[in-house]
């Protein structure tokens, strides 16, 4: 940390190449966007060379890490839920977490399938297929014969009620939590 305080510039493209790919996959992760996820590594790797002779970091991993998860927050505060947001509780391989993680998505899915409970039964079919089976809205319309304008509507219906169910906020802090 000292020859980067210094300004030693191949010291702080030893510590980018190192932690670049980790934090981009668990900004991309929750974000399920490439291109977000990029940004966002960017800002904080700036930050962090642009404020080097003012910091006093102790774990540049965990400092690295926090300052991802704190833009990650900020991004998802300024945008609506995405399909891939949705998703990635799906998408999540048990395989690679630990014990305390598993958990934290178990109970992540039955809070989602709680929420999709709620919805009523045609909501729920759509988001369902929409966000489950991949299928296009137009699809959608055609194979449940009601008008795309229907299915956007009944999309929208369930998205609202699964952000103001906070599983999203669940999901993000599971991830950044490991």
């Amino acid at each position: 940390m000292l020859a980067i305080k210094a300004g030693n510039e191949s010291s702080f493209e030893e510590v980018y190449n190192r932690f670049w790919e980790p934090l981009f996959v668990s900004a991309r992760n929750v974000l399920g966007d490439e291109e977000s996820a990029r940004d966002i590594i960017q800002e904080v790797f700036l930050d962090f060379w642009n404020r080097r002779e003012s910091l006093n970091i102790h774990n540049l991993g965990g400092y690295l890490y926090q300052s991802v998860k704190y833009q990650v927050a900020r991004k998802l505060k300024d945008r609506r839920l995405t399909d891939l947001q949705l998703a990635v509780v799906d998408q999540l391989s048990i395989d690679n977490l630990d014990t305390e993680q598993t958990v934290n998505l178990t109970q992540l899915n039955e809070a989602l399938q709680r929420s999709l409970q709620k919805l009523p039964t045609r909501c729920r079919q759509v988001f369902e297929l929409s966000r489950f089976e991949n299928m296009s809205n137009k699809e959608i319309a055609e194979k449940l014969n009601i008008s795309v304008s229907t299915v956007e509507n009944q999309i929208n219906k369930a998205l609202g009620l699964l952000k103001s169910e906070e599983l999203l906020i669940g999901l993000f802090l599971m991830l950044f939590n490991s």
